[in-house]
């Protein structure tokens, strides 16, 4: 069932932690497809593609998984 207040704040929250909204990423053969448009990519994330790993109870692909907060 949608809940358009929570949706509301959840994405106030991550747009005051410098994440955009999703849309299609650019495919990229080398690093992260998302690079352009995260706040926390660095030179690591353009010139590896980051691996599929365990953070808490949910999988990412993210280099810096640890870094982002939970919204």
């Amino acid at each position: 069932m949608p809940r358009p207040a929570q949706q509301a704040a959840r994405r106030a929250a991550r747009e005051a932690a410098g994440f955009g909204t999703a849309g299609a990423a650019r495919p990229s053969a080398t690093g992260c497809p998302f690079v352009p448009r995260c706040p926390l990519a660095t030179d690591v994330c353009s010139a590896q593609r980051p691996p599929l790993r365990l953070i808490g109870d949910s999988s990412s692909a993210c280099h810096h998984a640890e870094r982002v907060p939970s919204l």
